[in-house]
C-alpha cells in the first residue's frame, strides 16, 4: 500500500504539493526581513530570529506529523540562550559577577519561533485538562506572579522588568509539553529528542575542548569567550560550555539531562536503541569530566547508584529480566575515569583560590538578606547588586558572584513563596514520576527512571551552585521536565503495555 492511499496524500507527497508555494512565501517574506533588518540597523541576533520563524514556518507548512516536529524543535529552542541588548534612555549600572559595570542592561527574550511554537503546541490541545493538571497550572502563574510581585522591593526595578520575560518563558514550556505529549509515541519522540540533544551538546562541548571557542557559537549565545580556562598544578586547562552557558552551568545541564540517555542505555529496547542512547551517554560523561565540575562528578556515582535501586525495583516487580547494559556502562565509565584520572585528580587535589571555602560565608550573607526580605525578596536580578549592602565585604573581599547555592539565591530574590511554589512543581513532579515507574510499559518507565535521576543530580548540584533561575537554558529544560511529569502518568494510563 502506498503513502497516499489510505487516509489521503501522504506527508511526502502533500509536502511535494505545497513547497513550491510555500517556499516562495517564504522567499518573499525573508528578503522583506531582510530589508527592513539594513533599512531600522536592528543588529543580528533580530535577524538571526526572523529568519528562524521563517524556516519553521516552512517546514511546519511542509511535513506531515506538525506536533511530534514542534514537539522536538521546542525543547531544542530550550537550549539556546536568547539575549537582545536592550538600550536604556541612560547607562544602568549592574554587576555581572566580575564587578559593577555601567552598560546596556540585556533582555533576555524568546526568538519569534519559540512563542510561535509555544501557541501552537498550548491552544491546539483537545481536551480539558485533569484536576492534577490543574493544580500545577495554578502553581505555575503563582510562581510568575510571585516573581513579578518581587518588584514592590526591588532597588533596580528596570533589572527586575527585563528578567521578567525570561520567567515567562518557563510556565509556557511547562504548558506547550503537558499539553503536548498525550500518546506513547509523542514521549518516544521526547526521548529521542533529549537523547539526541544531550549526544550533540557533548560532542559540540568535547570539540571546543579540542579545538577552542568557535565564533558562530559566541554570536549565537551573546558571549565574548564561551570557554574556561582553570590552572590546575600548574597547566592551564579548557573548561567548554556548548550553547548553554557557563561551565558549571552545562555541567548542571548535562547532570539533568544525561541521566535519560543513560537510562535507555541500561533498559530500553531494541538493541539499537540501547546503542545510540549507550554512545550519547558515554559523549555526555566526557564532557562531564572536561567540565571539570567537582559536583557534578559527585553526580556520576550517585545517578548510577539511583538507577540501579530503579532497576532492583523493576527486578522485584517483573518488569525487567537484565541489567548487562547498566554493568556494560558502569564498566565504560570506569574505562573514561581511567583515562582522565590526571586531569580529575589535578582538580580535586589543587588550589581553587578558596572557591569552595567562600560558599558558607555567601550563605551567611544570603541569609542576612532574606531574614529582612522574608516575603518579596529584593527583586529578580537585584542580588548582586544590593548584597554588599548585607556584610559583603565583611564576610568575603572582593568576592562579586551571588550566593552558590539555588535555593537561597530564588528565596533572597523572590521571597518564600515563589521559593515554596517552585518546590512544590518540584515535588509534583518526582511523584508523578515514581507513579510511572511502576508502569508495565517500557518506554514510560524508562524514561521517569532517566527523569527521576536527573531532577536527584540537578537537586544535589543545585545545593553549590548559583540559581537555576538566573541561568535561562537550565531553567527552560527544568520547567520542560515539569511539563513531561505532568503529561505522563496520563499517557501510561491510556496505552498499552508495549515495548520500545
Amino acid at each position: 500500500m502506498t503513502a497516499g492511499t489510505r487516509d489521503g496524500p501522504g506527508p511526502w507527497q502533500a509536502a511535494a504539493e505545497r513547497a513550491p508555494a510555500v517556499l516562495g512565501w517564504a522567499a518573499g517574506v525573508g528578503a522583506l526581513t531582510v530589508v527592513f533588518l539594513i533599512l531600522s540597523g536592528r543588529e543580528a541576533r533580530w535577524l538571526v530570529g526572523l529568519a528562524v520563524l521563517v524556516v519553521v514556518l516552512t517546514l511546519l507548512a511542509m511535513v506531515g506529523d506538525r506536533k511530534r516536529f514542534l514537539l522536538c524543535l521546542l525543547l531544542a529552542s530550550v537550549t539556546i540562550r536568547t539575549t537582545i541588548n536592550l538600550w536604556m534612555p541612560g547607562p544602568t549600572p549592574y554587576s555581572t559577577g566580575s564587578g559593577t559595570t555601567t552598560t546596556a542592561v540585556e533582555l533576555f527574550a524568546f526568538d519569534p519561533a519559540l512563542i510561535l511554537l509555544s501557541l501552537y503546541l498550548f491552544l491546539g490541545r483537545k481536551s480539558r485538562p485533569p484536576k492534577d493538571f490543574r493544580i500545577t497550572d495554578i502553581a505555575a502563574v503563582a510562581f510568575l506572579l510571585f516573581c513579578a510581585a518581587s518588584l514592590v522591593n526591588s532597588a533596580y526595578p528596570d533589572l527586575t522588568l527585563v528578567r521578567l520575560p525570561v520567567m515567562a518563558r518557563m510556565p509556557l514550556v511547562y504548558y506547550c509539553l503537558s499539553r503536548g505529549v498525550t500518546s506513547r509515541r509523542d514521549l518516544k519522540t521526547v526521548a529521542a529528542a533529549l537523547i539526541a540533544l544531550v549526544a550533540a551538546q557533548s560532542a559540540l562541548a568535547i570539540a571546543q575542548t579540542a579545538f577552542g571557542s568557535f565564533d558562530w557559537i559566541n554570536n549565537l549565545v551573546k558571549r565574548d569567550d564561551q570557554l574556561t580556562v582553570v590552572a590546575l598544578n600548574g597547566s592551564d586547562v579548557v573548561r567548554a560550555t556548548g550553547t548553554v552557558g557557563y561551565t558549571t552551568v552545562f555541567a548542571q545541564w548535562l547532570g539533568l539531562l544525561s541521566p535519560v540517555a543513560l537510562a535507555f542505555a541500561a533498559f530500553g529496547r531494541p538493541a539499537a536503541v540501547r546503542l545510540g542512547a549507550g554512545v550519547a551517554y558515554i559523549t555526555a560523561l566526557v564532557a562531564v569530566v572536561l567540565s571539570v565540575s567537582r559536583a557534578e562528578w559527585i553526580n556520576v556515582p550517585i545517578v548510577v547508584g539511583a538507577l540501579l535501586v530503579i532497576w532492583m525495583y523493576k527486578q522485584r516487580s517483573g518488569g525487567l529480566s537484565r541489567g548487562l547494559g547498566l554493568a556494560a556502562l558502569v564498566a565504560v565509565m570506569a574505562i573514561v575515569v581511567a583515562l582522565q584520572h590526571d586531569l580529575i585528580v589535578a582538580r580535586l587535589t589543587s588550589p581553587d583560590s578558596e572557591s569552595a571555602y567562600i560558599r558558607l560565608p555567601m550563605m551567611k550573607v544570603a541569609a542576612r538578606v532574606i531574614s529582612q526580605n522574608p516575603f518579596f525578596g529584593v527583586g529578580l536580578h537585584n542580588y548582586t547588586q544590593v548584597m554588599r549592602s548585607y556584610g559583603l565585604a565583611e564576610l568575603i573581599p572582593g568576592w562579586d558572584f551571588g550566593v552558590h547555592n539555588s535555593f537561597l539565591y530564588l528565596l533572597a530574590e523572590a521571597g518564600i513563596f515563589a521559593l515554596l511554589t517552585l518546590l512544590f512543581l518540584w515535588a509534583a513532579a518526582f511523584k508523578r514520576l515514581l507513579v510511572c515507574l511502576s508502569s508495565r510499559d517500557q518506554v514510560v518507565w524508562t524514561l521517569a527512571a532517566g527523569m527521576i535521576c536527573g531532577l536527584i543530580a540537578l537537586f544535589i548540584h543545585s545545593q553549590v551552585e548559583e540559581g537555576f533561575h538566573i541561568h535561562q537554558v537550565l531553567n527552560a529544560t527544568l520547567w520542560a521536565f515539569f511539563g513531561l511529569a505532568a503529561a505522563m502518568p496520563h499517557v501510561a494510563s491510556q496505552a498499552p503495555a508495549a515495548r520500545l
